[in-house]
């Protein structure tokens, strides 16, 4: 089957025509590994799509050059990033202190590996404060497990960093695009249930094997 260029579904599951784009009061943008480009399981496409105003890089290729980020206003600027890697022992990240002073975050979206790869060649990023975050409670559902504890995969970590610049609805509209698509996703996999807050897919296949098991 044919999948939707926008979402990376199944066009007869595609999701585009019915995300709710949101408009936070913050610019952002989205510094992808070009390796997760054409990968199904990529949510920075749909964190990107629910955002009109939004940016996204994609880095990393052989024929690429870095991001341009000429345009970026560095002294408003913020890095969604966890505060406790550093890749400049002299130069230890900071918090963002005042929420308010920030005009635009930046996401770099990937594994582990690749993001923090990225983080280091990206010189600019590494002076930047970071904007620390933690998982909704209760958690969302997920594609798979996190790396480390309180890890997030793009979207979940957009949805949270984006909090403070949105309105209650507009905060339940891009977790609302999340999951719609994140159950697409699920019903192509073939499991037949919707995921429970804070299961993975890896969790819920292992639920639904033990279940036929015991059934057979």
């Amino acid at each position: 089957m044919i999948r939707c260029s926008g979402c990376a579904l199944f066009e007869d599951k595609c999701v585009c025509a019915t995300l709710v784009r949101v408009e936070p009061s913050v610019s952002l943008i989205l510094i992808r590994h070009y390796k997760e480009r054409n990968r199904g399981s990529n949510t920075a496409r749909i964190l990107h799509a629910s955002l009109p105003h939004a940016t996204m890089f994609d880095y990393g290729s052989p024929d690429a050059h870095l991001p341009n980020l000429s345009s970026v206003d560095w002294t408003t600027a913020a890095l969604v990033f966890p505060m406790f890697y550093n890749p400049d022992p002299t130069n230890p990240p900071v918090a963002v202190r005042d929420i308010s002073s920030v005009q635009t975050l930046i996401m770099l979206d990937g594994s582990w590996k690749q993001t923090s790869r990225m983080l280091k060649r990206i010189p600019e990023l590494i002076q930047l404060p970071r904007l620390e975050i933690t998982p909704s409670s209760p958690p969302l559902p997920r594609i798979r497990h996190p790396y480390f504890q309180g890890g997030m995969c793009t979207m979940e970590a957009g949805i949270q960093a984006l909090k403070p610049f949105m309105t209650e609805v507009q905060s339940q509209q891009l977790t609302q695009n999340y999951i719609l698509w994140l159950d697409r996703v699920r019903q192509m996999s073939g499991l037949r249930t919707p995921l429970k807050p804070g299961e993975s897919f890896k969790d819920a296949r292992r639920a639904q094997d033990e279940f036929d098991a015991r059934s057979s």
